[in-house]
């Protein structure tokens, strides 16, 4: 037996000290007019099975902390427990205790702590007018999409930081080649040029020649038996070491500068405010995440205040999946980035060691001094490499070029005072030239050796390269493929729903397209324009239908295991017509679903009424009304009665009001009229029609569309009842004092003369709503599943 909700108690939450509700496993139909109470309800389902409520997240200054207990109570009195059947399970949850789920209700509980069963009048847009990122994070919860984002995500985090590796690793390898050029005078791009270029020097000094990189060791240390023990010779040998290691610093102005300007382009597009934003605190979410997951605690962390942690950590994760969503854009400005960082720390690294090992050589303090400045202000400046990195700005590229120069002028000028000292020492030349043979081969074979490291490392890098990109490209394609596939269905259905909504009409087509990672555009084709935004021609009804269709096809598709839908004040903008299609829709489709709907409309709550007797499921629902809110006893609950027994109520207590009550029936039922026959009516953009235009318009088209005589003659007969007692309707409104002189026989007769009218558009056999079709030129009864449906005649 499916799960459903059997009672609901509300303690101390939102606008409700203390609440019962008998639903014993029925949907539940409730009215009340703005500021009754009938949110609180709704508020309280959705912080029973989600811990939070939605619409006071993320506004400055309202929390659920502060405002979602009750006004004369503290976070420990709220209260809210969920009675459920089969098995009479009792639920409860505070602010500090989580409902224990038992595993009877797990996959009920899976589908509605995602919060997806509930639609706002406020969250309908949001699969409309959101950006397709946020658009597809709205579908994907639904679509239970999250999980696999989060694995996408993780394999391009893997392949862009395999990709910085490998990059950053033939970069390396490239400018060590850059640096054996420079020191050995010649452009070396192989180890066995290394060799050719090395015994070239050592043959120009009359030096002998090696076979080998191998034997270079050896070879020197052959060449230096003789100044072993000088003192003098060593310290000019390390002086001869410092001014090779100067001269491998390699300052690839030109491609640096380069890459900062394609990576520029690519952050201008990331920079706009919101994203600047939400990417400057991922960081610091991850952290948050991680501690809130052990923290078990409710006092914050870090201010030591009282919070709901479950809350809490859920507002993190869902700004997380907003940073996350920009990540594949961004992905190829990090990219950049740590290509630009990595020269940048080649030449930190080299210059960084080169001063402290010269300190012994007093002559060049001031040369060093100088050094060092720079190399503080390079590291001051890859704080803007980071920055960049991460999208947060954009990287200054003039004071990059001027920081550039003025590091290739000072290891120039560096250059030239190390070979000055070198030359000025006072040794012999010959020794002077084996300790610079010597230099040359130590540094040669220094930099060889980092170049076949990192080779291996760039070929093991490469393997596990390729198959993080194979695995990302292969996951990705049959996601979007499985993805764009539920689409497909999805927007098949949403057609077929929106079409009962709206049949004949100029909008049509609905398509989904996951287009980029992470997103989904929604087309429609509007007056003969395909592929068009809805917004462009839709009215403001029909992109709230467009949204209820979206909302109720995800629940049809994916919220198999939870019957409870809830729809909070949902068609404020749909008109009458629309609205009965929605009633029909809701009975055909999600008769199995546990409905709560909530309305401050009395005509949406009749047509609902109404729907639900024709199709005889009324006995599955619980009509109530919020009556009246008070602040201390809250919302006041009673068993709803429909306008004519209200109107009854009155009519035998004697209160006359029972006359305006009417007045307003006339007119909801005038209109219903005009509906259901098409009359032609003068346009109002405000849709207010006065009561003389909806009658006028109402018995003229009764005149010239009903054929059956009999019939049409109950009409017409239904209407000049009305139309005698109508002077009675303005007597009885707007404190008439001649309301007084009215006995309550005329209000009666008054009242019974408008309920006749509706009730003569009534079908005689199941009650519903007589309306004119068109295609074949009939008045008939509008329930489809009507056993004896009404019908006559039209023109």
């Amino acid at each position: 037996m499916p799960t459903r909700i059997k009672k609901i108690n509300i303690s101390a939450f939102r606008g409700i000290p203390d609440l019962e509700l008998n639903l014993n496993g029925k949907g539940l139909l409730l009215k009340g007019d703005n500021g009754t109470g009938k949110s609180s309800i709704v508020d309280a389902l959705e912080f029973f099975f989600c811990g939070r409520v939605r619409h006071l997240e993320g506004v400055q200054g309202v929390s659920l902390q502060r405002h979602g207990p009750h006004i004369g109570y503290s976070s420990n009195d709220v209260k809210v427990c969920v009675t459920f059947d089969p098995g009479e399970v009792e639920l409860t949850r505070t602010f500090n205790v989580e409902p224990a789920c038992p595993e009877i209700l797990r996959e009920y509980f899976g589908v509605t702590q995602t919060g997806v069963f509930i639609l706002r009048r406020a969250q309908i847009l949001e699969f409309i007018i959101s950006q397709p990122a946020e658009r597809f994070r709205a579908i994907g919860n639904i679509m239970g999409l999250e999980d696999l984002d989060n694995i996408e995500l993780a394999m391009m985090h893997t392949r862009d930081n395999l990709e910085v590796d490998f990059n950053g690793k033939s970069e390396l390898i490239k400018n060590s080649f850059r640096q054996l050029s420079g020191i050995l005078g010649k452009e070396v791009k192989s180890e066995v040029e290394v060799l050719g270029a090395l015994n070239d020097i050592l043959k120009a000094g009359g030096l002998p020649l090696i076979k080998s990189l191998g034997e270079a060791e050896r070879h020197a240390e052959k060449m230096l038996q003789k100044a072993k023990g000088q003192e003098a010779v060593q310290r000019v040998g390390r002086l001869e070491r410092l001014s090779l290691e100067l001269k491998s610093v390699v300052v690839d102005k030109e491609g640096i500068v380069k890459a900062s300007d394609k990576a520029n382009e690519k952050i201008k597009g990331l920079l706009g405010e919101q994203r600047k934003k939400e990417m400057s605190v991922a960081a610091l979410l991850e952290v948050g995440a991680k501690v809130l997951e052990g923290w078990g605690e409710n006092t914050c962390p870090l201010c030591q205040q009282e919070i709901n942690g479950g809350e809490l950590l859920e507002r993190i994760r869902v700004r997380l999946g907003t940073v996350k969503a920009l990540s594949q854009n961004a992905s190829e400005v990090r990219r950049e980035c740590a290509g630009i960082k990595q020269k940048l720390e080649e030449i930190l690294k080299t210059l960084g060691g080169i001063v402290p090992k010269s300190k012994e050589f007093g002559e060049l303090a001031e040369n060093n001094e100088v050094l060092s400045e720079q190399i503080d202000s390079i590291r001051r400046f890859m704080k803007s490499i980071e920055t960049a990195g991460a999208a947060e700005g954009i990287i200054p590229v003039a004071t990059l070029k001027e920081m550039l120069t003025r590091t290739q002028e000072l290891v120039g000028s560096s250059i030239k005072e190390y070979d000055g000292l070198f030359d000025a020492q006072k040794i012999m030349d010959a020794e002077k030239e084996v300790l610079r043979v010597v230099a040359l081969i130590g540094q040669t074979k220094s930099i060889v050796e980092n170049i076949s490291k990192t080779n291996m490392e760039l070929k093991s890098t490469g393997r596990r390269l390729a198959i993080a990109r194979n695995i990302y490209s292969k996951f990705t394609s049959i996601k979007k493929n499985k993805v764009q596939g539920i689409f497909d269905i999805m927007q098949a259905d949403i057609e077929k729903y929106y079409g009962l909504l709206h049949p004949g009409d100029a909008h049509k087509n609905i398509r989904m397209r996951s287009t980029k990672r992470a997103s989904v555009e929604l087309k429609i084709e509007s007056f003969g324009r395909k592929d068009e935004d809805p917004r462009a021609y839709g009215s403001e009804g029909h992109l709230d239908s467009l949204g209820l269709c979206i909302f109720l096809v995800l629940v049809k598709k994916f919220n198999n295991a939870c019957l409870l839908v809830v729809l909070d004040d949902v068609v404020t903008t749909v008109d009458v017509g629309h609205r009965e299609n929605i009633c029909r829709l809701l009975i055909e489709e999600f008769g199995d679903k546990q409905l709560v709907i909530t309305t401050h409309e009395g005509l949406w709550y009749e047509q609902l009424r109404s729907h639900h007797r024709a199709a005889k499921v009324d006995g599955n629902f619980s009509y109530i009304a919020a009556t009246k809110w008070d602040v201390d006893a809250g919302p006041t609950i009673r068993p709803y009665k429909p306008r004519w027994g209200r109107i009854e109520e009155k009519l035998g207590d004697g209160d006359k009001s029972a006359g305006n009550d009417a007045r307003s029936y006339m007119e909801w039922a005038l209109e219903s009229i005009c509906n259901a026959l098409e009359s032609p009516i003068v346009f109002r953009s405000s849709r207010e029609w006065n009561v003389g235009e909806l009658f006028s318009s109402a018995k003229k088209r009764a005149e010239s569309l009903i054929k059956g005589n009999g019939f049409k003659e109950k009409v017409l007969k239904a209407f000049k009842e009305l139309e005698c007692t109508t002077i009675y309707a303005n007597i009885t409104s707007h404190n008439n004092p001649l309301a007084e002189e009215l006995s309550i026989d005329e209000v009666g007769n008054f009242c019974r003369a408008v309920h006749n009218l509706y009730c003569t558009f009534l079908c005689p056999n199941c009650g519903s709503m007589l309306i004119y079709s068109r295609n074949f030129k009939i008045i008939r009864c509008s329930n489809t599943k009507c056993d004896k449906p009404f019908e006559v005649k039209a023109s």
